[in-house]
């Protein structure tokens, strides 16, 4: 009895172990093709990813050729006195050689800001064969030493033409000082217009001393310091006595406290010497003048 319960245990484990190992084997197989299934799936989607992504780019180089069309005009448009159209129009041209959507926008106002006279560009296609170039030219107010221009927010640019054909007033000073000596000039400009004169030169000499260059003649030198009070000083001497005599006037020096000192130009009439007074009545120019601590320099 005992000899048949150990052999009807025995075929027990024997069937469990079998059919723990037809499991195990099932699994290895279900696991093995799940694994292999996967794999299939990812290649199918990288080979169906390359061929999207090359189709995708042909497309687009063959898109690519059909808009990029030769660059057949360029339209400049602005208002411009100094420019003009037909040179920017040409050294455009010249320096494009690729088609309308190839071409480098930005490479092109680049190269346009670095001339002269342009202040602001602004590029843009226009389909199908139009680069079109917006300009803002600079303009001049005032020549700058002896090579360049000045604009009325203080910027100095070098046109490569000769700068005497412009009939624009001359600054002169230190290129640290240009701001400084525009608002000078604005300032004087229109205290002296209120008498009718007009300034062609103003110059801040390098120890800070200004000088101004009439259009009727005479050089005004004002000095150092203050100059309102100097200036104050001119006009009263000019509606006093040199109102009709500017034309025969080298200069007028103002760098005194009171006073002036009037250079007459070689060979005018009224060259006189007014010796220093303190105070009296003094006709040297051919009218009652009261001036205090003044000499001319014949």
């Amino acid at each position: 009895m005992k000899t048949t319960e150990k052999r009807v245990l025995a075929n027990k484990k024997d069937q469990q172990h079998g059919a723990t190992a037809k499991a195990k084997k099932k699994t290895e197989k279900n696991t093995t093709i799940r694994w292999v299934s996967v794999n299939w799936r990812r290649v199918c989607a990288v080979v169906i990813g390359v061929g999207l992504l090359s189709g995708s780019y042909w497309g687009g180089t063959q898109l690519l050729d059909t808009l990029d069309q030769p660059l057949e005009k360029v339209q400049v448009r602005g208002e411009f006195e100094h420019l003009d159209v037909e040179t920017i129009v040409q050294l455009v041209q010249r320096r494009v050689d690729a088609g309308l959507v190839a071409v480098d926008l930005l490479e092109v106002q680049q190269w346009l800001l670095k001339q002269p006279w342009i202040a602001q560009v602004s590029v843009r296609r226009k389909w199908p064969n139009l680069l079109q170039i917006d300009l803002v030219e600079r303009s001049p107010v005032a020549r700058w030493n002896l090579d360049a221009l000045i604009t009325a927010n203080g910027e100095v640019f070098k046109p490569k033409e000769n700068l005497a054909r412009y009939q624009l007033p001359r600054l002169a000073g230190a290129d640290e000082s240009r701001k400084q000596v525009l608002q000078q000039y604005g300032w004087l400009a229109e205290q002296l217009k209120e008498e009718g004169l007009e300034i062609i030169e103003l110059k801040k000499e390098q120890r800070g001393a200004w000088s101004v260059k009439l259009a009727e003649g005479p050089r005004v030198e004002l000095g150092n310091g203050d100059l309102r009070d100097k200036v104050q000083r001119f006009k009263g001497l000019y509606k006093k006595a040199l109102n009709k005599r500017l034309d025969a006037i080298e200069k007028i020096d103002l760098r005194y406290t009171h006073g002036a000192a009037v250079q007459w130009k070689v060979g005018a009439q009224e060259k006189k010497e007014i010796k220093q007074v303190a105070t009296g009545k003094v006709s040297a120019l051919g009218e009652k003048l009261r001036v205090s601590n003044t000499r001319s320099t014949a």
